[in-house]
């Protein structure tokens, strides 16, 4: 059993789309126009916000943050899914948990992102006196700062557990990438840790996030209710 620790993992089979060639070259010339569309949409978004001094203010900063990590989610995936759309439908152990560890940590820096953008329109709409203050070009730097170490030290727990885990085989991956769920059930060793942390970084970014998201939301509608009922009232009076 010793033997069969990940360093004899030399790839894992990937789950193929289809068998025929036909389908397999239609599937890749999707994949293929949708990357062209999002890279070049996406770098377009971060040249024209980080080139226009009018708009380099938080909410564009932050989009800006949040354009960048869709293009490095989508070159972390794509191009070896074309890849194996024209060859053999593998990936290295290497390559498998490289690709796991920038795809986990983009997708939850985009959620942490979601939040930031959240909260500066709250501070826009609920605290405009004050909104170049908290909103400092400081405070935006601190705030994507923890974005990114936030997620970056989450996804690194997840690999450090996940790599001393023992493989028995199979090393065939239900999935056309690589990620953690689907790569759990290959190990023979325990995953309880592994399952629970996976659990737990999933209530995180899925519904605490969500929470957040969504409270910042009601304090601005409320907000802007309550200032149309100020305007109301003050028609009110001058009629």
């Amino acid at each position: 059993m010793a033997s069969n620790n990940h360093s004899s993992v030399t790839e894992f089979t990937l789950q193929s789309f289809s068998k025929s060639p036909q389908v397999q070259i239609f599937i890749f010339s999707l994949f293929l126009g949708l990357f062209i569309v999002a890279f070049t949409g996406n770098s377009l978004i971060v040249i024209v916000l980080s080139l226009n001094p009018g708009l380099h203010t938080p909410m564009y900063f932050f989009l800006i943050n949040l354009a960048f990590l869709d293009v490095l989610s989508a070159s972390t995936v794509v191009p070896k899914l074309l890849q194996n759309l024209v060859t053999k439908n593998t990936i290295s152990y290497g390559g498998c948990i490289a690709q796991i560890y920038f795809l986990t940590w983009c997708l939850g820096a985009e959620v942490l992102v979601f939040i930031a953008m959240a909260y500066d329109r709250y501070v826009a709409i609920c605290q405009p006196l004050h909104y170049s203050t908290i909103m400092s070009k400081a405070a935006c730097f601190l705030i994507t700062s923890a974005v990114w170490a936030i997620s970056q030290i989450n996804t690194t727990i997840h690999i450090i557990m996940s790599l001393r885990l023992s493989f028995c085989g199979p090393d065939f991956m239900d999935q056309f990438f690589c990620e953690i769920p689907p790569l759990l059930p290959l190990y023979c060793s325990s995953t309880y840790i592994n399952n629970d942390m996976a659990l737990v970084a999933d209530m995180f970014y899925a519904v605490f996030n969500f929470l957040l998201i969504l409270l910042s939301y009601d304090f601005i509608i409320s907000s802007l209710l309550k200032i149309r009922t100020k305007e109301g009232n003050t028609d009110y009076y001058i009629l």
